[in-house]
């Protein structure tokens, strides 16, 4: 609710087409977004049906992937005073492929929760990382504008993700279906190194220098 100079719009346009760098990030807001949605719908189905747990352990199982997210985003503040925003999506999106890996691996409930516990470590602080460090502080479009873009984008992941490990798992079985999740996370870990995630922004110094 601060009035922040800086981040007012260089436009007055009411609709801004979000430019490719703004574009990149949201698509990997996307594929962060559809392994955690993905991760949420078919987690207990897939500790149930394939790992053979009963349904009790499947919920449990559900629910250490949880608290283990719920850490990791709490510890999100103090993540992003020491490390920078690719560094943090780089470890999130290795976190998510290996912790998927195991679990869908797995053929005992240990591992298999383990693996999620790593996953959930993983989706914690993508979003909160991408809206915060990159698509707030785009100066092109305002701080608004360009989170609502990038929302936008990011949740279609969160939504088609789950139907299309649903969809896949009926032609090939949901344990390979589940390696989209280990395909996102590849993404995601990758992703920062191919381009720069403060490309839609000024970095900090420049924004101290105009104040």
């Amino acid at each position: 609710m601060l009035v922040d100079e800086v981040a007012r719009p260089r436009t007055t346009s009411k609709f801004v087409w979000p430019n490719a760098a703004l574009l990149r990030i949201a698509i990997l807001a996307s594929f962060g977004l559809l392994a955690e949605g993905a991760i949420a719908d078919w987690a207990s189905v897939y500790l149930h049906s394939n790992v053979g747990v009963t349904l009790p352990l499947a919920a449990a199982g559900y629910a250490a992937y949880a608290i283990a997210m719920a850490a990791a985003r709490f510890s999100g503040d103090w993540l992003a005073l020491h490390f920078s925003g690719k560094s943090i999506l780089h470890v999130s999106g290795l976190l998510i492929a290996a912790g998927l890996g195991c679990t869908i691996l797995s053929h005992s409930w240990w591992p298999a929760v383990i693996g999620l516990m790593l996953a959930g470590a993983g989706v914690a602080n993508i979003v909160p990382v991408i809206w915060g460090v990159a698509a707030g502080r785009d100066t092109r479009m305002g701080a608004g504008p360009a989170i609502s873009a990038t929302a936008t984008i990011g949740y279609f992941g969160f939504l088609t993700g789950p139907p299309i490990i649903g969809s896949l798992a009926v032609l090939i079985g949901l344990r390979q279906a589940m390696g989209v999740i280990v395909l996102a996370g590849i993404i995601v870990a990758v992703g920062p190194m191919l381009f720069p995630l403060e490309s839609t922004s000024r970095s900090r110094d420049e924004e101290a220098v105009t104040t």
